[in-house]
């Protein structure tokens, strides 16, 4: 036996499978067969593939794994509350806008801007999310 050992210290489905054939070619039983040509190449393949995908869910879930890598902020939040340190939660955006309007009537003079009333301005929609009452300033 030349090489007993199967290498996966490498994150490629080619690199797996060229080990996967040394490993078999090293073994008595398997050593004159054509694994190119073959249905056991279609095994290769699916242990290649499966070997990928678990050294890759294995490397996303040990950097998930420190705080310095962590990417989900679920995780950031776990390894941050073991330095005793709570982050704030998600805050809405929130906008003081100054509405003018050019009414003729004296009904304008009061007006409700009801809920949902959507605002234009420079091609971005704003939505209200309640409703609120305005009056004529007095100048």
């Amino acid at each position: 036996m030349a090489n007993s050992s199967i290498v996966l210290t490498q994150l490629d489905f080619d690199s797996y499978k060229d080990s996967l054939k040394t490993f078999l070619k090293s073994q008595d039983r398997f050593k004159d067969y054509d694994f190119d040509g073959s249905n056991l190449s279609v095994l290769l393949d699916v242990l290649s593939y499966n070997t990928y995908q678990n050294a890759f869910y294995l490397n996303m879930i040990s950097n998930e794994m420190f705080l310095d890598s962590a990417k989900l902020r679920d995780s950031v939040i776990s390894h941050a509350k073991e330095l005793n340190y709570l982050p704030r939660s998600f805050r809405s955006s929130s906008a003081v806008l100054h509405v003018s309007m050019i009414s003729l009537t004296i009904l304008a003079l009061l007006k409700t801007m009801s809920l949902r009333t959507e605002l234009r301005q420079d091609q971005v929609l704003y939505t209200r999310a309640n409703r609120f009452e305005y009056s004529k300033a007095a100048i």
